[in-house]
């Protein structure tokens, strides 16, 4: 897979989801951007992340959907620092998604009070001269609009439910 470009030139992402993968002997998962980062001995999905914060960037236009994807996956998350072309990890961890299932939760709770307000949208709209059709379509547009842009997995977190593997 080709590295990313930008005007600044090659994405760092794309060179440290290769330094993890070769660290832990994992394979590309051939999915794109979109699918899992690298897969395991079993062919486990797993997600790589890096970061030189106190905070996980995680992914754009997240929705329940993307959770319902993360629950299947394996995380592995290494936070460092860039020394001139190089990328050195201090710590890496490793989550499964029973680990990840509290931070999920507190998305997922988002998510839900959305729908509830969703909800009392439609019943309001039940009793009006709104058509079914158009009902139903509002509720399609919110559910499809509703996300997240990129919230964050704070690496506390990480370290308080991880296992620490570099």
């Amino acid at each position: 897979m080709p590295r990313r470009r930008h005007k600044f030139g090659v994405v760092q992402d794309d060179a440290r989801e290769k330094q993890l993968r070769r660290l832990f002997g994992l394979r590309p998962s051939g999915e794109g951007r979109m699918g899992a980062d690298a897969l395991g001995d079993h062919d486990e999905p797993i997600e790589l992340k890096s970061t030189t914060k106190e905070g996980v960037t995680t992914a754009r236009d997240v929705g329940p959907h993307t959770l319902t994807k993360w629950r299947e996956k394996y995380w592995i998350v290494g936070k460092g620092h860039q020394v001139g072309e190089k990328f050195e990890f201090e710590e890496i961890y490793f989550l499964s998604p029973s680990m990840l299932e509290e931070w999920l939760g507190t998305l997922e709770a988002w998510f839900r009070d959305n729908l509830r307000i969703l909800d009392q949208v439609k019943e309001l709209l039940r009793n009006s001269k709104v058509s079914e059709e158009d009902q139903t379509r509002l509720a399609y547009l919110v559910e499809r609009g509703m996300t997240k842009n990129n919230p964050k997995i704070f690496m506390q977190y990480v370290r308080e439910h991880g296992v620490r593997i570099g």
